[in-house]
């Protein structure tokens, strides 16, 4: 955990709270871009039966990170969870900047099951040398199985033709990651 940065400190930019505003219970999270040699993402169909005005989406696999994880570790846990797919971790591709292992940075606010959330994520690359196959049962939670819909590799010629993607800007950023950049997306409301 020691090469990655603070998250306490600074927030980003438009993400201060109001003076006298109660905390915000946010959440660290890891999540893992996969991108196999044919270039498909790794992605999950979702949904809220909650919110079903928004539709369906397809996000990144991730989630929060557990106590004496890092971020990659908890990328990778929830890419098998989530997925089925296992990950080598030498497979995640290192921040070109040197600023850590995420190549992407950003807070995040958005409604799941009838509650707002608040997210810092550390959105980290992966480019197995071949398509990792399917090698575990999948493991919801009750929440992902209300929301959760399929997983499944997209074509990163497709993935600008989905509707909607979690967090928004998927095509544009994997673009830039794969080009070397490192994105800071800054804050954003998801819904």
């Amino acid at each position: 955990m020691a090469d990655e940065p603070s998250w306490e400190l600074p927030r980003a930019a438009g993400s201060e709270q109001p003076p006298g505003a109660p905390a915000r219970p946010w959440r660290l999270s890891g999540r893992l871009v996969v991108l196999d040699p044919a270039d498909r993402v790794l992605l999950v169909r979702s949904h809220d039966p909650d919110y079903p005005e928004l539709g369906e989406w397809w996000e990144v696999p991730g989630g929060g990170v557990d106590p004496g994880e890092d971020t990659v570790a908890a990328a990778l846990r929830e890419v098998l969870e989530e997925t089925g797919v296992e990950v080598e971790r030498e497979t995640v591709v290192p921040a070109g900047d040197g600023s850590g292992p995420a190549v992407w940075r950003s807070e995040l606010t958005y409604l799941w099951l009838g509650r707002r959330r608040w997210s810092r994520q550390a959105i980290h690359l992966a480019r197995p040398p071949v398509t990792p196959e399917v090698v575990a049962e999948l493991r919801y939670t009750p929440e992902e199985q209300a929301t959760f819909l399929a997983a499944d590799w997209v074509p990163l010629a497709d993935v600008e033709r989905l509707p909607r993607t979690f967090p928004d800007g998927l095509p544009q950023i994997v673009a830039r990651l794969l080009a070397g950049d490192v994105v800071d997306a800054g804050f954003a409301v998801w819904c």
